[in-house]
């Protein structure tokens, strides 16, 4: 299926929610010709339709009846058949003209409550407003200002309630019996032999000729369907309306929009200008490929993994936890992400539908392959889990930088944070999504931009390059699983490969000098640490250099805890493979990384240190 049909299918499989939240679900499914609007005045009447009360109400999400006109609009007059903002049903006082805005919704307002779909609901608003009333009642209410400009209130959005002689509140926003003559009114207008062939369902049906904005919030202008350039642009000489190039009937168009818009609104994950969805037609709440929450669960996340065959039995269970979850629905799961090139026009940039175990197998795979250890602060250990792909653009692309005091940048705390250019952060997300959905290796430019960024250890605080070295080392063991070889998690004393023993021996350097640090000392970097990039790129003349320097600190270490690091290394040099002699001071491979990582994190396990706070803190 396509993406359009998909979505209808996410539609009907969820009708039944449909204006309803519940606790999973935050934003109601939107009913047929309906669309959400942010209110900011609710207006409480009698069923005689005089005025009650009115409140303020802070931008709330509301569910309103509206027109393909009015749905779509952005300029000109085209109103709302119930609620709609001040400029349209206020701005008529008593003794005074009506004006433009007010004809045009009592116009679509008398059609709806004086048709044989009427509803309650809209005869007793109409009632109330041709009593023009309405700004009056507002001030002495005091929702809004007495004699406020008309441009400060007149685009105040207004929702009704109706209070009924059982002391029971009505409102137009959650009246499911509303729903449904408004859905059968709207129909009605539609001249059969102004119907269609909808290319969607095949049927012979009223077309949209006007389709929904407002798919997600970031971009609410902007439209996924749309053909209102009939010069020069849109149709290039091979159709002469929009309808012949593309058309939808309206029931059709309604679904679409609507089912994307409620899966964006409670499952969308938003990443610089792009927003990412994945869902399934019966049950949105599936595991996505941006953040496994396997901690959610209270009895699962007193239950941390701290060893590799810990998580993956942690990751099998959640997977398959989630998979039979569908094994009574339809197994397909979406994936889908969408751009807002410009204000007015929405884009997919991605789309994808696969088979719930495909969907799966593939997390499980990523997440199974690219996975390290991390240092849980609220925990207070370390743990082998997968950092987010956000974390991997970030630390792959972003630069530290300062956020200055008492101010906030992008919702930063004051300190340090990394920093990503939004269109790099957005274009490398989807780079990533693809490598997990579709089963491809993890691009090598992504590996080579962290690898690289561990050789400027000093540009970064001990917090950040800690997170980038864990996060380096956990895409490295994907790339390198990717083709077929598999990395230890665990200290191998027995591999022979040069820049393993090359990282090794920068371990021991380093353990070595700070173990003769006092606490005032802490601070300081050792030699190995600032040598790091020379060590990168000429081992064999770089060490030469810092066993010179490491001999101050020799005399100052115990006899026997000189005698254990002397021989330690010489363990690892007679590891180094005849043919590696001849050519030591090449450059090294990235596997330095593994070696350096796991020697560095075994000494300090041995050491009487505090194991986790040192390892964290570099």
């Amino acid at each position: 299926m396509s993406w359009p049909q998909k979505c209808i299918q996410t539609y009907d499989d969820n009708l039944h929610l449909a204006g309803k939240t519940t606790a999973t679900i935050k934003y109601p499914l939107t009913p047929l010709f309906f669309i959400s609007q942010k209110v900011q005045i609710e207006i409480e009447l009698s069923e005689q339709a005089t005025f009650i009360t009115a409140a303020r109400l802070e931008n709330e999400d509301t569910l309103i009846p509206a027109t393909e006109s009015s749905g779509g609009r952005s300029s000109g007059i085209a109103a709302h058949p119930l609620c709609d903002n001040l400029g349209y049903l206020g701005m008529a006082d008593k003794g005074k003209p009506y004006s433009e805005k007010f004809k045009a919704y009592r116009k679509e307002l008398s059609a709806w409550a004086e048709s044989k779909f009427t509803h309650e609901i809209p005869q007793i608003v109409l009632a109330y407003v041709d009593q023009k009333t309405v700004l009056t009642d507002l001030e002495q209410a005091g929702v809004i200002e007495r004699g406020a400009p008309k441009d400060k209130i007149e685009k105040l959005m207004v929702r009704f309630v109706i209070q009924k002689e059982n002391g029971e509140r009505e409102s137009c926003a959650t009246c499911e019996s509303l729903f449904r003559a408004y859905e059968a009114y709207y129909l009605s207008n539609y001249k059969e032999e102004e119907n269609d062939l909808c290319y969607l369902t095949g049927d012979t049906v009223p077309i949209a000729s006007n389709h929904p904005k407002g798919i997600y919030n970031g971009a609410y202008g902007a439209k996924l369907i749309s053909a209102n350039d009939n010069t020069n642009y849109t149709f290039r000489g091979r159709f002469s309306t929009g309808d012949e190039a593309l058309c939808i009937g309206a029931v059709a168009s309604q679904k679409v929009h609507n089912a994307l818009r409620w899966v964006i609104a409670n499952q969308r994950y938003i990443c610089g200008n792009r927003v990412f969805v994945a869902w399934n037609t019966q049950k949105t709440d599936i595991a996505k490929p941006w953040s496994l929450a396997m901690d959610e669960d209270e009895e699962e996340a007193e239950t941390d993994s701290f060893t590799m065959p810990e998580y993956q039995e942690k990751l099998k269970r959640y997977l398959n936890g989630q998979l039979q979850a569908l094994e009574k629905v339809d197994r397909d799961v979406q994936v889908m992400s969408l751009q807002a090139a410009t204000t007015g026009r929405l884009s997919i940039t991605y789309y994808n539908e696969l088979d719930g175990d495909v969907y799966f197998q593939r997390i499980a795979q990523w997440y199974g392959d690219c996975c390290w250890f991390f240092f849980r602060k609220e925990k207070g250990k370390e743990t082998v889990t997968s950092p987010k792909p956000i974390d991997i653009v970030r630390y792959a692309f972003g630069t530290e930088r300062e956020n200055p005091k008492n101010e906030k940048v992008k919702n930063k705390k004051p300190g340090k944070y990394i920093d990503v250019n939004e269109d790099v952060l957005t274009e490398q997300m989807q780079t990533v999504f693809h490598s997990i959905l579709d089963n491809a290796p993890i691009p090598n430019h992504i590996k080579q931009a962290l690898v690289t960024k561990c050789m400027c250890r000093q540009a970064y605080e001990k917090g950040h390059y800690s997170q980038l070295m864990r996060i380096t080392c956990a895409v490295l063991r994907k790339y390198y699983k990717d083709k077929n070889k598999e990395v230890k998690m665990e200290l191998d004393n027995q591999e022979r490969d040069r820049s393993y023993l090359f990282g090794r021996i920068l371990a021991v350097a380093e353990k070595v000098e700070r173990s003769t640090y006092n606490k005032e000392e802490q601070t300081r970097e050792p030699n190995a640490i600032r040598l790091w990039s020379a060590f990168v790129q000429h081992p064999m003349a770089t060490w030469n250099t810092l066993e010179e320097l490491l001999h101050p600190y020799y005399q100052k270490l115990n006899p026997g805890s000189r005698m254990f690091f002397r021989n330690l290394i010489s363990e690892i040099v007679s590891l180094f493979r005849e043919e590696d002699m001849a050519d030591r001071n090449r450059q090294l491979e990235d596997t330095y990384l593994f070696g350096y990582y796991l020697q560095r994190r075994e000494l300090f396990k041995k050491s009487n240190e505090n194991e986790n706070n040192e390892i964290e803190e570099e």
